[in-house]
């Protein structure tokens, strides 16, 4: 339950509101411009039903430009911008806003590029085999790569030495076989190999790649 008070709290508060972008978990973005920011207080992370953290913050976002619910494990970004996860969700009637207590997101922003997410589809071409093509399925996604050290990898029975990445992302995808990645900075595409859920609320979601043969 809300311990929160909209008559007493929110016009100490109000001239403090920010523009920030929420994100669904089908990867939907709305943007929300009088959004609000409050840490916790020791007495919330006490009654959050040991859900919430005390490095946790609630945002405010108004439900006349989020008309929908927000869910545990969408996301919020700020203009920083840094990537906030949703743990859990009270709606206040009588102000009309949902109160998201959130998360920081486990990427260091120090090493964050962005990279695009390219899914496949398969076709017969006129000979009966099967060809592959890529599309955008999202672009500009926050994320850590780590290059190692480069290894033989055999692939359709050529053997070739490659770099593996490994790629740290804040929003889990949806990845199937033969997906790429592309690094926007290097315009780089990586085969995806196998992935990871991260393992708490505003973990990683990690991704093991290795470079698309010349």
């Amino acid at each position: 339950m809300s311990n929160w008070k909209p008559d007493t709290d929110f016009p100490s508060f109000a001239d403090a509101t920010e523009a920030v972008t929420f994100v669904s978990d089908g990867m939907s973005t709305t943007e929300i411009t009088e959004a609000l920011r409050r840490r916790l207080t020791r007495r919330d992370v006490k009654f959050g039903g040991g859900r919430l953290m005390e490095s946790d913050v609630f945002w405010h976002l108004p439900q006349s430009e989020l008309a929908v619910a927000p869910k545990p494990g969408e996301k919020i970004i700020d203009s920083a911008p840094q990537t906030w996860t949703i743990v859990q969700v009270d709606h206040d009637v009588v102000d009309g806003r949902w109160r998201c207590g959130c998360r920081m997101s486990a990427l260091s922003s120090a090493f964050v590029e962005e990279i695009d997410w390219l899914q496949t589809t398969w076709s017969k071409n006129e000979h009966g085999a099967l060809d592959a093509e890529w599309t955008e399925a999202a672009t500009e996604l926050p994320a850590q790569v780590q290059v190692g050290e480069a290894e033989h990898t055999t692939i359709r029975g050529v053997r070739t030495l490659r770099q593996p990445a490994t790629i740290s992302l804040e929003t889990a995808l949806a990845l199937k076989a033969g997906d790429r990645l592309r690094r926007r900075t290097s315009g780089e595409l990586l085969d995806v190999t196998r992935f990871s859920p991260p393992q708490d609320v505003g973990g990683v979601f990690v991704v093991q790649t290795i470079p698309v043969a010349a």
